[in-house]
């Protein structure tokens, strides 16, 4: 019951979050140019600092189509109870494996409740939204497979999955960089001969289930180029300095004062308990602290992959 009424108290919220002007209606529009013209436009069509000819990539296609389909059959109403689905069905995916973790539901909605907190300002509509529930499944189904509660074979939705996300987000990088987490640590953990540690063969399966992720983020428009689309939108001056979902988190307001408290929380567990991180966990734990610490809109990732350890 504890992590039913905190999932359902943070559905009932995410359903009430109001559609912001700035970051939805060109999506949307885009995504009725995309449907109409069965293509998707090469050029600047709304920014009206830039020249009408100026060249620009729509990364986000799936998204924006995905929008207006949406937005046919129900209206704008439509799109917010999709995205109120995703954000509960995501959500409660983690408060699965966090209750896995902590084998107690009393102790898994702890670490729900802090992740639910920590998203509060990540959760306007946006292609953002498109990225949650692959995120959780390449963490639940890496997990599960190095802690032998999943066959090798499930591991290849992983590639099927950046498929679709590699159309929908930038976000999409997160998944061969989770991947090659996990290959680091688990290849640590065997090199060190640590007695839970994967066999090579499954080290090694890790590694072509990497590689598969690599090869099928190149099946968009722009092929290999939409790494180039990330890494200029996450160096472009204005955008790190103006917007402030780029800038780092501060504690001020409930969802960046929950973050650092929950990261307080973390580690005076980690301090106490008799259980000790794997490589692996230190590795994606770390590394994901130091994205959030980088922007506040890459929170909910540090959460996602950090609260089921808190567990």
């Amino acid at each position: 019951l504890w992590p039913l009424v905190i999932l359902a108290a943070f559905g009932f919220y995410v359903s009430l979050v109001p559609l912001l002007p700035n970051d939805f209606w060109w999506h949307l529009k885009i995504g009725e140019v995309i449907f109409e013209q069965r293509a998707i436009p090469q050029t600047n069509m709304f920014g009206w600092t830039l020249p009408a000819a100026a060249p620009f990539t729509y990364g986000a296609w799936l998204a924006e189509l995905l929008f207006y389909l949406l937005y046919r059959v129900g209206d704008v109403a439509l799109i917010s109870f999709t995205r109120t689905v995703l954000a509960v069905v995501t959500f409660g995916m983690i408060g699965v494996e966090a209750q896995r973790q902590a084998r107690s539901w009393r102790l898994a909605a702890l670490p729900l409740a802090f992740l639910a907190l920590m998203a509060l300002n990540n959760l306007t509509v946006r292609p953002q939204i498109w990225s949650w529930v692959p995120f959780a499944l390449f963490y639940v189904l890496l997990t599960r497979f190095v802690e032998g509660q999943l066959d090798r074979r499930w591991l290849l939705l992983l590639p099927l999955v950046q498929i679709f996300w590699v159309n929908v987000h930038g976000a999409f990088v997160l998944g061969p960089i989770m991947v090659a987490m996990f290959l680091a640590g688990e290849g640590l953990r065997t090199l060190l001969r640590d007695p839970a540690a994967l066999p090579w063969r499954e080290v090694g399966w890790l590694g072509a289930i990497l590689a598969l992720c690599l090869v099928t983020t190149a099946l968009n428009p722009q092929f290999g180029g939409i790494y180039g689309y990330v890494f200029n939108l996450m160096t472009d001056p204005p955008s790190q300095g103006l917007i402030m979902e780029w800038q780092s988190p501060t504690p001020s307001g409930i969802a960046n004062t929950m973050f650092f408290v929950s990261l307080i929380v973390l580690l005076g567990a980690l301090a106490y308990a008799r259980y000790r991180p794997t490589p692996t966990e230190a590795l994606v734990g770390v590394g994901f602290l130091w994205l959030a610490l980088n922007g506040q809109r890459y929170v909910v990732w540090y959460g996602m992959v950090t609260m089921p350890l808190l567990g």
